[in-house]
């Protein structure tokens, strides 16, 4: 079923990640500014081998999960977006909703491929699982992201303390 999804947008495709996808993900996950944010440092090939797989199981367990975007001119992976569960421990507010997640290769940076792959995977997500609520985590170093959240009806909520950093919690309330 999840297989059958594929998101066209102007510029992108983006379709759920696979663990045919992992050594292009790995290659992205290696940019240490792509996790400038995220942690500060690149992840292992064991890590995003987990998390790919990981991804792959989102899809099977709740008909969602993060797409691979791929640049449509040339072919090539670019990044990933979507919504996933993480329980990542931060109490009731957050962790039983679906969370929204993006990262895109540097090279692309500042083209609005972000906006576009994020905004297309929400609107899918809200077509498909008409969910009320929907919640992500940034860093408040994170301007580019947090003006893409914004832009996607998110609001702060607070802060927490998360894997060592301070991140902002936000929310987003979508119509039922």
């Amino acid at each position: 079923m999840f297989n059958a999804v594929m998101i066209t947008t102007e510029s992108l495709h983006l379709r759920p990640l696979s663990a045919a996808d992992f050594e292009q993900h790995h290659e992205l996950n290696g940019h240490p500014e792509v996790f400038r944010y995220l942690g500060g440092k690149p992840t292992s090939r064991e890590a995003s081998w987990n998390r790919c797989l990981a991804q792959v199981g989102h899809w099977v367990s709740f008909g969602y999960g993060m797409f691979t975007i791929e640049e449509k001119v040339s072919g090539r992976l670019i990044g990933r977006a979507g919504l996933f569960r993480s329980e990542r421990g931060l109490g009731p507010d957050f962790d039983p909703f679906p969370e929204s997640g993006w990262i895109l290769h540097p090279s692309v940076w500042g083209l609005g491929y972000a906006r576009e792959a994020v905004l297309a995977s929400h609107e899918w997500f809200d077509m498909a699982h008409r969910t009320a609520r929907t919640v992500c985590i940034i860093s408040p170093d994170n301007a580019a992201s947090l003006k893409i959240a914004r832009q996607l009806g998110y609001a702060e909520t607070g802060t927490v303390a998360y894997q060592g950093d301070d991140v902002l919690t936000l929310t987003r309330f979508v119509a039922a």
